[in-house]
């Protein structure tokens, strides 16, 4: 079980990592902070303006960050994240197909090749359960591709382009390679076990497990929702306060959304004779509530400098939303 604990030891590293930038406001201002969020903001209500995060005093150690804040890149490059993702998919899905050699490298270090008769056929992941967690994961990333060339805005506000961190635009690059692998990497001794053809394949369409079918439900309804909420604010003429009922009670429901797919995903590839959820898959649905529920929180901070106390009041009044804030302050 090499792979799965160091996929699941990024996930939770990267997650606490994230949390420690967040929890200290000169790094906050400085390398969480991308797309509107990154962009001065004005307010006709002079009471309710507040900068996101005060800058230090200059000092060697404020100068120092300021540099390192400089290393950026286009928040365009977002789209690099999901071409990264369907190659590795598809790579992957070659590699498990025919039993490739980059399957057996990662097969063989979870079990060494001395071990390799002791393996059991039961237990992890089934075949079916494989081929349809990289089905959603190749749909998810071909949904995402399409929204960020041809549905969302890839410039801030007033025609400017946005920038983002470097080292967070690395980490999203890892993130979604490891998530390419953490899909089916406990279904190695099913896969060794399947020869893969044509007929094999058609062989697998059948009844859904119980955990396959909640999955799927989930993936379909957080794609669904996440499409509808980025159709949305692509629509917007300029970035105003939304209006969609979604908006209304959550700050990001996009954001939400997406955590909703990840669950589905968690589901529908828990193994067989373990728990309701695939704890690689739930890792990785850590790191993204992590990671949304931070840019959430900068979302909130941003639409109050710009928009006022007042109009957040109103959208706040949600149960849900309040559950949430009072139990991690993540504002999906």
């Amino acid at each position: 079980m090499f792979v799965p604990t160091l996929l699941r030891a990024f996930f939770v590293l990267a997650s606490a990592t994230i949390l420690f930038i967040q929890s200290i406001p000169p790094f906050r201002s400085r390398f969480l902070v991308y797309g509107k969020v990154a962009t001065p903001t004005t307010t006709t209500n002079a009471k309710d303006a507040k900068p996101i995060t005060p800058r230090d005093p200059k000092g060697p150690v404020t100068a120092l960050l300021d540099h390192l804040a400089t290393y950026t890149v286009p928040h365009s490059f977002f789209t690099h994240f999901y071409i990264l993702a369907l190659a590795t998919l598809l790579l992957f899905g070659q590699q498990i197909s025919t039993h490739g050699s980059l399957y057996t490298l990662l097969r063989d270090l979870q079990t060494p090749e001395w071990a390799a008769a002791t393996r059991r056929v039961i237990g992890g992941q089934s075949v079916h359960q494989v081929v349809l967690t990289w089905t959603c994961l190749v749909l998810q990333t071909v949904r995402r591709l399409y929204e960020c060339l041809f549905v969302q805005k890839s410039v801030a506000e007033g025609g400017r382009e946005s920038w983002m961190w470097v080292v967070h635009y690395a980490l999203g690059l890892v993130f979604y390679v490891s998530v390419g692998i953490a899909g089916w990497v406990e279904g190695t001794d099913a896969i060794d076990a399947f020869k893969f053809t044509p007929m094999s394949l058609y062989s697998l369409v059948g009844p859904p497990s119980a955990k396959s079918f909640i999955g799927v439900i989930f993936f379909i309804f957080g794609s669904g929702f996440q499409h509808d909420c980025h159709a949305y604010l692509a629509s917007l003429e300029k970035y105003t306060l939304p209006v969609h009922p979604a908006f209304q009670r959550l700050v990001c429901p996009h954001y939400f959304a997406e955590c909703l797919v990840y669950l589905g995903l968690a589901i529908m590839s828990a193994p067989r004779g373990g728990g309701p959820f695939n704890v690689t898959m739930l890792t990785a649905l850590i790191f993204v509530g992590v990671n949304l529920g931070v840019t959430s929180m900068l979302n909130r901070e941003w639409y109050i400098e710009k928009f006022g106390e007042k109009s957040m009041e109103e959208m706040e009044h949600d149960t849900l939303t309040l559950l949430i804030r009072s139990t991690g302050y993540f504002v999906f």
